[in-house]
């Protein structure tokens, strides 16, 4: 049987046998190594490790990470290489990004934290007596405003607080304040002619 193909496993060498069977060491085609019945495998009824039922993530965007191809397997699991918004990449177990679990490749658990400026101090202890005031996010400059539903952005530029604008979702604030961030000149010559 050694070298002999079943589908996409290849026999590598005999195992021990089980329960009047034979069993053989096989290796798949996508890399995972398994002892297999000779049964199974002169029955066809085992034709890989079961990658044939994996679903494709790739190109799939699982909060900030971008599946780019499929990693090598680690004691069975599937782990796909993924791209964060970051710029980090990362290899993540299939379950974990389908169900939630990992969102980033670790940078949104460290930072950035809310900003401790005097400013934020204040919206803590007015939230309670103003509802309008807005809701200070873990993202420093962007704020949720509850009662529009938008969101506030702000960036801190050469020792000036500039409000960048409302926005209808997070994604928008957060690009207003990253160019804000990138380009800083284009900014304070708006904020120079108000």
């Amino acid at each position: 049987m050694t070298g002999k193909q079943f589908g996409k496993w290849t026999v590598l060498k005999e195992a021990l046998e089980r329960k009047q069977d034979r069993y053989w060491l096989c290796k798949c085609a996508c890399g995972n190594e398994r002892e297999v019945a000779q049964k199974g495998l002169m029955a066809g009824n085992s034709k890989s490790c079961g990658c044939n039922r994996i679903k494709d993530l790739r190109g799939g965007a699982y909060g900030k990470l971008t599946v780019l191809e499929r990693a090598e397997r680690r004691n069975g699991r599937v782990y796909w290489r993924c791209e964060c918004q970051c710029g980090n990449r990362v290899d993540v177990r299939g379950e974990s990004l389908k169900n939630g679990n990992t969102k980033s490749c670790g940078c949104l658990k460290r930072g950035p934290k809310k900003s401790l400026s005097n400013h934020h101090k204040d919206q803590k202890r007015t939230r309670k007596k103003d509802p309008n005031t807005p809701i200070a996010t873990a993202i420093r400059g962007v704020y949720f405003h509850k009662p529009t539903n938008t969101w506030d952005a702000y960036a801190t530029i050469g020792g000036q607080k500039i409000y960048l604008g409302r926005f209808p979702n997070l994604k928008e604030a957060l690009i207003k304040r990253t160019d804000a961030e990138e380009n800083p000149s284009i900014f304070l010559n708006k904020e120079k002619q108000h």
